[in-house]
């Protein structure tokens, strides 16, 4: 279990964070749920994870979030999700951008 979990972990909400400068990206055990994906095949790398996932609304993409967004943002936006059993899921999330350290961005 990691830390999105222990925070998480009664209301199954699907956490993840990516970090800018290591360009780790790490999920929470609802997110494998949410995504029909098995904790054993792991987190995926950044771009495959992104390849899964449409907007709904153009000026929201998450890569565009990722890339664009400023220190202390959060914006909110709707995707379909395209799941491992090909199933197509419409999820609402929220992103964040903060700076653990600064000059480094990590989005939640």
């Amino acid at each position: 279990m990691n830390a999105f979990d222990d925070v998480l972990a009664d209301d199954g909400t699907g956490l993840w964070r990516w970090s800018e400068r290591t360009g780790a990206l790490e999920w929470s055990a609802a997110m494998f749920a949410l995504h029909g994906r098995n904790l054993s095949a792991g987190v995926p790398a950044l771009a495959s994870w992104l390849s899964e996932l449409r907007a709904l609304e153009a000026e929201h993409e998450l890569h565009a979030i990722l890339r664009d967004a400023e220190e202390g943002t959060a914006t909110r936006t709707e995707l379909l999700l395209l799941r491992a059993d090909g199933a197509e899921r419409h999820v609402a999330s929220t992103v964040r951008v903060r700076s653990a350290v600064p000059g480094q961005r990590e989005v939640v």
